[in-house]
């Protein structure tokens, strides 16, 4: 697999652009759950990491209902790379 996004910064442009999605489609709640999780302080790049996971898939099912097919697509491009970086933060 192809990384998509290089560092935890890109993620979160992404997450942003998911968020703006969401707001598009009335669903201020899940977007303000995603908000709150970019726009925090993380002591280090893992715990940001974890803590975005846990958002997206908290408003999984709000994407996966609410938006069109692209949107899980772009969800889960972003989730997988949370995760490969997930993994690569906690095994260096």
């Amino acid at each position: 697999m192809t990384a998509k996004f290089n560092n935890i910064n890109e993620l979160f442009v992404a997450t942003r652009q998911l968020r703006d999605l969401l707001l598009e489609q009335g669903e201020a709640q899940a977007a303000q759950r995603l908000e709150a999780t970019v726009t925090n302080f993380w002591t280090t790049g893992g715990e940001a990491i974890d803590e975005l996971k846990t958002s997206l898939l908290k408003v999984r099912p709000v994407v996966e209902h609410k938006l069109a097919p692209e949107a899980l697509t772009f969800w889960n491009d972003i989730f997988d790379e949370a995760t490969r970086l997930w993994n690569m933060s906690n095994h260096t």
